[in-house]
């Protein structure tokens, strides 16, 4: 049975009986309250991450200097703006927006199309349907 829990009875208000809820425990346990109380375990957690942010960020740069096919390139610019992260690689998005746009675009199913004018039309560039 559910532990039932009754807020102090206030005259002429009426009472109020609420279900408590038993509720799963998270995934993270207590991972970041412990980290938040060990100021020295912070700062080395912290720098370890950043650390390991540049990792990431140069893995992409790098996934962006070795991918040669239009389709991986527009895909993976796809992929960074939806992650939020494209704040990150303006330069290397905009250089293979540039590189999508002056591309020889034929012979594309409908995905790839679409995909390509809306990436196109969301970085500024002016293309028309027509030009798909």
């Amino acid at each position: 049975m559910e532990n039932m829990i009754s807020q102090p009875h206030v005259p002429g208000d009426e009472v109020v009986i609420r279900k408590s809820a038993s509720y799963h425990p998270t995934v993270w346990g207590d991972y970041f309250i412990l980290q938040a109380q060990s100021s020295s375990s912070t700062q080395e957690c912290d720098a370890r991450m950043q650390e390991r942010a540049a990792e990431l960020m140069e893995q992409v740069r790098s996934m962006f200097k070795d991918t040669i096919d239009i389709l991986q390139t527009m895909d993976l610019v796809d992929s960074i703006q939806l992650l939020g992260l494209s704040y990150h690689f303006e330069k290397e998005i905009s250089e293979a927006l540039n590189r999508v746009h002056d591309a020889d675009f034929n012979d594309h199913g409908l995905y790839d199309t679409a995909l390509r004018f809306r990436l196109l039309r969301q970085q500024g560039y002016h293309v028309t349907p027509g030009n798909m």
